[in-house]
């Protein structure tokens, strides 16, 4: 059986692991992003794009507009504060 130290030192270390994993999966999220916009302006579709890494149009949709959506709920739960 473990000991308390070992666990909390496992629950540390587990800790950190997904602090430092959170912040490379959000930079890769954000190079995905700001690629699918370029592809996209340059005259590729999210069907296409979908197909290139195996998810659904819609799925691309989502994470190219993401930051547009997130702008629009800031906005609209200022407006909501502001009645």
């Amino acid at each position: 059986m473990e000991s308390e130290d070992e666990l909390v030192a496992e629950f540390k270390a587990a800790h950190a692991e997904t602090v430092r994993l959170d912040k490379k999966l959000a930079a890769a999220r954000e190079r995905r992003r700001a690629a699918g916009v370029k592809l996209r302006a340059s005259g590729r579709g999210t069907s296409w794009m979908a197909r290139l890494v195996g998810v659904t149009p819609q799925a691309v949709d989502g994470f190219l507009n993401y930051h547009v959506r997130q702008a629009r709920k800031k906005r609209d739960e200022r407006e909501e504060r502001d009645v």
